[in-house]
């Protein structure tokens, strides 16, 4: 899901305010610990169960901090990358490489970054689409970074990136949401959050691990951003102006999570504007690629087409642990390791947990099915309610606001062209790559509406349980979710109700690293 990378700063440039100020300080992210060399009489057998962003990171983790460990990586499926998965799309002469899933990583992230660079992936600027010289894509186009807001009754307004239009739009812009309880008062309340979460890196590369959400929660200072809605804690609690978190906002947490600001989390929401205005990459060739990286690197026996069908804590007093873990695959093949460490969300219901208690906040979590279209064909200015083709935003969002009928007629939650190629004497309206997403499939008749033509028509629908989390108001139920349901079982997903991203996912596969790590320790 891709927002322009610059327009944030834009928006804090015009507000007179310097971009660097508002920059949270990026981590390095040098490692401090020791690798922990284990005895040579019961090393650990691990099993990891899933092989998406997860799965992947935490066997990537295991290999280098506990190398002597004897690891096995499940994955029901034939890949790896869970929800990041990247297609080859034809178009013209060529192909364009598109994310379906997970497509942008924030700079900050440090953990997706740094293994990208150390496993020696390139990674390059979200903008570029692997583009032949016939194509013209955003690196090059003047309009790349051009932004409308719409709904069905027309653009609230179209914001330009440079030029005379680009300082009138930007103007409009802050006219509309207010200078001083507009974007500047947004960064203002979420800098804090952010820069509290990012202290998490420090301490996770220090080798410190918590044990429960509660504990991650309350280190952080995240309990106030968890128990209020995005709308309550930016409109209501400090006095964000409602157009800017209504359209802006709102707009960005649709293409970010397909969700409303009224529902998701205060710390969600910050997290999306935040992404909105930080540095962006993208691996090239697809970002599944550093998930699958990981997991060729980390020396496991990697298990794919093995979905695991049950696990079963067994009684074991002379084994490593006080229990072990009976893993059984479809294939029927039933294996016992020491650990076991699960990287899927427990909702997909296809894993039976005998003897194993799981919380009951983790039992009901929720989530949401997200619809992507890829087309590749001519755009009709009239739906759009424009005359020229040219005239169409590469980046368009739709407000957050389900009591305006103009805003729930809006077929998708957010638009993007990928690519431009020229029009011809035979195609008068250029060529244009166009990615949606959406709660509901776009079918036929909507998006004949939307193109004069549509040569390639590609769909994908997350609709497996547990690929987007619905991420509402935390309880306080859900604050007492240990990582470590039992004695040698973790669970990666304890803190996916409040925040589910990819580089969350990596963040709480090294906790529960370091949570193994310390286990291991006391044991020698």
């Amino acid at each position: 899901m891709k927002i322009p990378t610059n327009l944030y700063l834009l928006l804090l440039a015009v507000c007179g305010v310097c971009a660097a100020d508002h920059k949270v300080s990026l981590k390095e992210g040098h490692e401090h610990q020791k690798v922990l060399q284990l005895p040579l009489v019961g090393k650990p057998r691990i099993a990891v169960i899933g092989g998406g962003a997860a799965g992947t990171s935490a066997a990537y983790f295991l290999s280098k901090h506990l190398p002597d460990a004897s690891l096995t990586l499940y994955e029901r499926s034939q890949r790896f990358g869970g929800r990041t998965w990247a297609i080859k799309v034809p178009v013209e002469d060529t192909e364009i490489t598109v994310e379906m899933g997970a497509s942008i990583i924030a700079e900050v992230n440090t953990f997706i970054r740094n293994a990208s660079r150390e496993l020696g992936l390139e990674i390059v600027d979200p903008s570029w689409s692997e583009l032949e010289p016939s194509g013209t894509n955003k690196t090059t186009d003047p309009l790349a970074e051009s932004l409308g807001i719409w709904t069905d009754s027309g653009f609230k307004f179209i914001l330009s990136p440079s030029g005379i239009s680009g300082w009138w739009s930007r103007f409009v812009m802050l006219y509309r949401y207010g200078f001083m309880n507009g974007p500047l008062k947004a960064i203002k309340v979420l800098e804090p959050m952010v820069e509290n979460f990012i202290s998490a890196y420090d301490k996770l590369l220090d080798g410190y691990g918590w044990a429960k959400v509660e504990n991650m929660a309350g280190d952080l200072d995240l309990f106030h951003a968890l128990s209020n809605s995005t709308y309550n804690f930016f409109r209501k609690v400090h006095g964000v102006s409602e157009f800017f978190v209504r359209e802006f906002l709102g707009g960005i947490v649709r293409v970010t999570y397909t969700q409303q600001v009224d529902d998701i989390t205060a710390f969600a929401g910050a997290i999306s504007l935040f992404s909105g205005s930080e540095p962006m990459f993208k691996v090239q060739g697809g970002n599944m690629r550093v998930f699958k990286a990981m997991a060729e690197s980390s020396n496991a026996a990697i298990r794919l087409n093995s979905p695991v069908t049950s696990i079963e804590r067994l009684d074991s007093p002379t084994s490593l642990l006080k229990s072990v873990y009976a893993v059984t695959t479809g294939e029927g093949d039933t294996t016992e390791y020491d650990l076991v460490v699960l990287a899927v969300p427990r909702a997909t219901g296809s894993i039976s947990l005998k003897r194993i208690q799981v919380p009951k906040s983790i039992s009901e979590t929720t989530y949401v099915q997200v619809h992507v279209s890829v087309v590749v064909g001519r755009l009709s200015p009239a739906y759009f309610k424009l005359s020229r083709h040219t005239d169409i935003p590469y980046s368009i969002m739709v407000p957050s606001d389900t009591s305006d009928p103009s805003v729930v007629a809006v077929p998708f939650s957010s638009m993007s062209i990928l690519a431009r190629y020229p029009s011809t004497s035979s195609t008068p309206s250029e060529t244009v790559v166009v990615k949606f997403f959406s709660e509901k499939n776009l079918d036929d008749s909507v998006l004949d509406s939307i193109f004069l033509e549509r040569k390639t028509t590609i769909k994908h629908s997350w609709d497996d349980p547990g690929a987007y989390t619905r991420l509402g108001i935390v309880g306080t139920d859900t604050w007492d979710v240990p990582f470590e349901f039992e004695d040698g079982f973790y669970y990666v997903n304890s803190m996916e109700s409040f925040l589910s991203t990819m580089e969350t996912e990596v963040l709480s596969a090294r906790n529960v690293v370091n949570l193994v790590r310390e286990k291991l320790g006391r044991i020698r």
